[in-house]
């Protein structure tokens, strides 16, 4: 099993007019920075390895270059970069074994701005005026989104024929949606801050809450993390905590019937009821 992410990178892939970048906030350390130029003779494919086992393919014939730049803290991350034929593997490993809180909180902002990217750079975008909906760009949108909702495990113990299936189902979901209410919706998530109008103290918003309150993150959220909902769980005077134990990581907090993980929340559930009747 790979290790999990400590210090973040950015990964910029330039091709055919999308820009594809596992990125992030705040690198502490002094970074190593790369640029390499490939020059292919038919349809350039960029296949992105990531540290979450997640696996990217962005495929045109629209351009014969393709430019990969990427930065990272040299002892943290290690990326390397291969040509063979016409396809460009990137493969980014941690070398740290333990996230901090506030960096696994930060996926989300970081997932976000990464889809938001995606899709703006899609040439139907036209600036969000557009005239035809910008499915390619929400398509890569899904498949960039869909690592981050599952964890490692899942994706480890996932058939090759079911990760494609569902990395396909996501692509899909995600090219249904209007592109700019997709947009809207998870800016307006990104920039949520329920302490705001308390001037930024989160326990003083929380201290308001007065009813019976259930908090039930997943232990594997990777995209969220616990740290928010363990916060929660402190500042909410009533508050019921259990985490999900379940390798679905976000997916978790929405399981199928009959599942370990759904009659766990429903059995969370009834006991909140039963302690407000």
């Amino acid at each position: 099993m790979q290790p999990t992410i400590k210090k973040r990178h950015s990964l910029n892939v330039w091709s055919a007019g999308f820009l594809l970048f596992v990125a992030s906030t705040a690198i502490a350390a002094s970074p190593e920075h790369q640029e390499r130029h490939f020059t292919v003779k038919g349809h350039p494919v960029v296949v992105l390895q990531n540290i979450v086992n997640g696996r990217i393919e962005v495929k045109s014939s629209k351009n014969s270059e393709v430019i990969v730049s990427s930065t990272s803290i040299a002892d943290k991350v290690a990326i390397d970069i291969e040509q063979v034929g016409d396809r460009i593997d990137i493969s980014a490993s941690s070398l740290s074994s333990s996230p901090l809180p506030h960096e696994v909180e930060a996926n989300f902002q970081l997932t976000v701005d990464l889809m938001t990217s995606v899709i703006a750079l899609d040439p139907d975008w036209q600036g969000g005026r557009y005239t035809r909906n910008p499915v390619e760009g929400l398509r890569l949108a899904g498949m960039v989104y869909y690592p981050w909702t599952v964890s490692a495990p899942y994706l480890d113990r996932l058939p090759a024929a079911q990760l494609a299936k569902e990395i396909e189902d996501n692509a899909r979901a995600f090219a249904n949606w209007d592109a700019n209410s997709l947009v809207f919706r998870y800016a307006a998530s990104r920039a949520h801050d329920v302490s705001g109008p308390f001037g930024g103290d989160l326990g003083a918003a929380l201290g308001q809450i007065m009813a019976p309150t259930l908090v039930l993150p997943s232990a594997s959220d990777r995209l969220l993390g616990v740290d928010g909902a363990r916060q929660i769980r402190d500042g909410v005077k009533q508050a019921s905590y259990a985490e999900i134990s379940s390798d679905l990581g976000h997916r978790a907090a929405r399981p199928a019937p009959g599942t370990p993980e759904g009659e766990f929340i429903d059995h969370q559930i009834r006991a909140l009821l039963a302690k407000v009747e």
